[in-house]
């Protein structure tokens, strides 16, 4: 009794998005799949659930091949699944919720339920105990009688998980559960799967929350683009060089030494007491509809100085550039130079000095000429500024006025991460929000884009650095925050940076929060 993905190879178009991904699930084990965003977590998933066709590979349930069956034919063999994004009828009760998981275990029917045979009513009076045993399990028994979209979305989360364990699987896949949950109901759910795994129910557990996966799994998968990078028991994984890669950046493998010197070397440069901050955030919490992804974050970001916010895929750094940049509802306050901005929508922060780059460059226009990005970056400039500027950008980026008449679309990588700066410079910002600048790029563009980084520190612009990669935050960071799960784990210098065991443990969020 073993469900097994064989060597599953999934192509959408052109994009290879799972490369011969081999994992195995025991009845009663936990196994979990941890991988940046991208890597193939959710497309594994959607393969053994029929919601993806495979190129090559095999499905497997106790050995019999199952990839060509349809979805639900793999539902009524025992495997279930729940979602990132609940689905939810707002004016369901949670009860009834609950209990619409257990349908599918229906042996006289739905219509004999529905009927009241006496049968059905057997039946229907052992879902109604087993729902009454769920809630209490996922300690949510007062919440029975509640309306689904009165609830905020950790607890749907639950109620989610509940309703997939009502229909008895003998494997159960659980894609990101813990998203927005707080302690207290990952300390539900963790019992809840532990409670699963103790009846001979295989688990197979996607989640960004590293804490959370260390404390219920019995084996890890790690998945990088597509490809399985190590398993093993999540104690020995967390110290293989390929998964210290994978969450803090691509030379981190590397001997801690080789950051060190860059490391010191900026703390040295850096002030023995920072500078009055030109911006200030006081416990800015951000959230996407109901769901919580960053708490009661405080962070002061002087003129002149760089800001590294560190942390996995996940961990809430673009969710957190999102809200102080008004592109993400939030709460807290924000101030600009005294003046408060949080109430203001995100065109006239950017009016104030407040300037994102989201990551994968996604400020640039991929058909548009470079010419014409600039162009439209620049329309509110005056003729006299519009000349200034275009003369500091051609200085700052000489390679873009070689390539000014290419479609964006044409530039490398590290000319089309150029651009996005250049267009973000031409709004003259007072802060600059950068997020993940060197996904996607050769670490041969790593030292054009520091030099480029420190060059608009030089010109009096504060910078906030969202960054997987901490080799690269040591280059330049004057003070690092390292958030885990949503909330900081570690506020320290860039000294930090050359202490590779200590900063994965504030990576994993195995740090005292708000450490000094």
């Amino acid at each position: 009794m073993t469900l097994m993905a064989e060597g599953v190879t999934v192509r959408f178009g052109g994009i290879l998005a799972l490369d011969a991904v081999s994992i195995e699930v025991q009845p009663g084990q936990v196994a979990s799949v941890v991988g940046s965003n991208g890597s193939g977590k959710s497309t594994l998933f959607n393969a053994i659930m029929g919601f993806a066709g495979l190129a090559s590979g095999a499905i497997r349930l106790d050995g019999r091949a199952i990839h060509e069956l349809p979805a639900h034919r793999r539902v009524q063999l025992g495997l279930c699944r729940t979602f990132q994004t609940p689905r939810i009828d707002p004016e369901s009760t949670v009860f009834d919720a609950i209990r619409s998981g257990g349908i599918m275990s229906l042996k006289s029917g739905l219509f004999a339920a529905c009927l009241a045979t006496p049968r059905g009513r057997s039946e229907a009076a052992g879902i109604d105990h087993r729902t009454e045993k769920v809630l209490e399990e996922l300690r949510l028994a007062h919440l029975a009688l509640a309306r689904m979209g009165e609830l905020p979305v950790g607890t749907i989360r639950l109620i989610d998980v509940g309703r997939a364990v009502m229909g008895k699987p003998r494997f159960i896949l659980l894609d990101e559960p813990a998203a927005g949950l707080s302690h207290a109901e990952q300390d539900a759910l963790k019992a809840q799967i532990r409670r699963l795994a103790s009846e001979g129910v295989g688990v197979l557990l996607v989640e960004h929350n590293f804490r959370f996966v260390s404390d219920v799994s019995d084996h890890l998968t790690v998945l990088d683009r597509g490809r399985v990078l190590g398993s093993g028991r999540p104690g020995e994984v967390s110290k293989r060089p390929e998964f210290v890669r994978s969450y803090l950046g691509s030379f981190a493998g590397k001997a801690s030494a080789a950051a060190s010197p860059r490391a010191a070397d900026t703390a040295a440069k850096a002030p023995a007491v920072m500078p009055m901050p030109l911006m200030e955030c006081r416990k800015v919490t951000a959230r996407y509809g109901g769901i919580r992804v960053c708490f009661d974050i405080d962070l002061d970001v002087p003129q002149a100085g760089v800001v590294a916010l560190l942390g996995a895929n996940g961990a809430g750094k673009s969710s957190l550039l999102g809200a102080i940049s008004g592109l993400v509802q939030s709460t807290g306050s924000i101030t600009l130079d005294g003046q408060r901005i949080d109430g203001l929508p995100a065109h006239r922060r950017s009016e104030c000095g407040i300037c994102f780059v989201p990551e994968i460059r996604g400020n640039i226009f991929p058909a548009m000429s470079v010419a014409e990005n600039l162009e439209l970056a620049q329309r509110r400039l005056c003729a006299q500024a519009l000349d200034r500027m275009k003369a500091e950008l051609e200085q700052m980026f000489p390679r873009l006025s070689e390539r000014r008449f290419s479609p964006a679309c044409m530039l490398s990588g590290g000319e089309q991460q150029m651009l996005a700066l250049a267009m973000a410079l031409s709004l003259k910002p007072r802060i600059l929000l950068l997020d993940e600048p060197t996904q996607g790029l050769a670490p041969a563009v790593y030292d054009t884009l520091e030099a480029v980084v420190r060059a608009i520190v030089g010109n009096g612009i504060g910078v906030v650095l969202a960054e997987q990669n901490a080799a690269f935050a040591a280059r330049l960071a004057n003070q690092v925050i390292i958030i885990a799960d949503g909330r900081v784990s570690l506020r320290t210098g860039a000294e930090i940076l050359g202490d590779r065991e200590r900063l994965l443990r504030a990576y994993l969020g195995a740090e005292p929060q708000e450490a000094a």
